[in-house]
């Protein structure tokens, strides 16, 4: 189930501020209102790649999928 509203993103983005260290936007792709921007970041001893698909429609944010994968 999607969190919904300002107050859960705000508490999901505290959270990873909190776990995440060293993170950086590496990249971004984007056409129309879609766009993704890939990340590094490290949790403890793990070094972590990812991306944020951001999706919005008429310039409002509708939604953001997060996908972090450990590196090996």
């Amino acid at each position: 189930r999607p969190y919904v509203g300002r107050e859960a993103l705000h508490a999901i983005l505290t959270a990873v501020v909190s776990v995440f260290e060293d993170f950086t936007y590496t990249d971004s792709v984007g056409g129309g209102d879609t766009c993704v921007l890939v990340f590094t970041a490290r949790v403890g001893d793990r070094v972590l790649q990812g991306v944020d698909i951001l999706r919005a429609v008429d310039g409002v944010l509708t939604s953001i999928d997060v996908d972090p994968e450990a590196q090996r």
